[in-house]
């Protein structure tokens, strides 16, 4: 169990409201919307599909910004419904498959779908992610 007194359900049930959250974020198009559910620190790192890494949120929040959300006309992310959470005391761990629909500036529209593994640590009353990772298929897998 996460948190003293609270049932798995409920943590589930937290952990899913928090997920669809961040989702809704990233779908406005801009990379301050979900600033608030990344810890700030120094050395940590974010993987997403491309590039490889991002070190710290300011690099990973302009670098996305720049070669993926500039160029988009909407994007929407949607968690799917097999999330699971596992997690110790302050530390959890959301494995869940995404899908992203993006339509370019150009009006070109690409989806597809994404895995995700997010690392929170529970600071203060908040849970902040220190570490994600999104990944996609190879094409045919």
């Amino acid at each position: 169990m996460l948190e003293p007194g609270r049932s798995r359900s409920a943590e589930d049930t937290a952990f899913r409201k928090l997920i669809d959250s961040y989702c809704e974020a990233w779908s406005t198009g801009t990379a301050d919307a979900p600033a608030k559910f990344y810890a700030k620190d120094n050395g940590l790192v974010f993987y997403d599909v491309a590039p490889f890494a991002y070190h710290g949120w300011k690099e990973f929040h302009d670098g996305v910004q720049k070669e993926f959300l500039d160029n988009a006309s909407e994007i929407k992310l949607t968690a799917g419904r097999d999330l699971k959470v596992t997690g110790r005391g302050m530390i959890a761990r959301t494995i869940v498959p995404m899908h992203l629909m993006e339509r370019s500036k150009n009006g070109k529209t690409t989806e597809m779908d994404l895995r995700y593994t997010g690392i929170w640590e529970k600071r203060g009353a908040s849970w902040v992610l220190v570490h994600d990772h999104l990944s996609a298929p190879l094409a045919g897998s």
